[in-house]
């Protein structure tokens, strides 16, 4: 399962942040800062896609 597998990536790849915050040097720290924004902008993308899918067919999505 992809979502499973991204899913297990991402929790890999915020455990390696955390572990860069906490005993990292500086350029270290700024790439915990890349990692954590390009999650952020992965997950961005993914729901994009998710609201253009069910748009397109005709799908209503209620948000809070």
């Amino acid at each position: 399962n992809s979502m499973m597998n991204e899913t297990l990536k991402d929790i890999e790849n915020l455990e390696t942040i955390v572990n860069l915050l906490e005993d990292g040097a500086s350029d270290e720290k700024r790439s915990a800062m890349y990692m954590i924004k390009n999650i952020i902008a992965n997950k961005k993308s993914q729901v994009k896609s998710f609201e253009e899918y069910y748009e397109a067919n005709g799908f209503e999505l209620g948000r809070n």
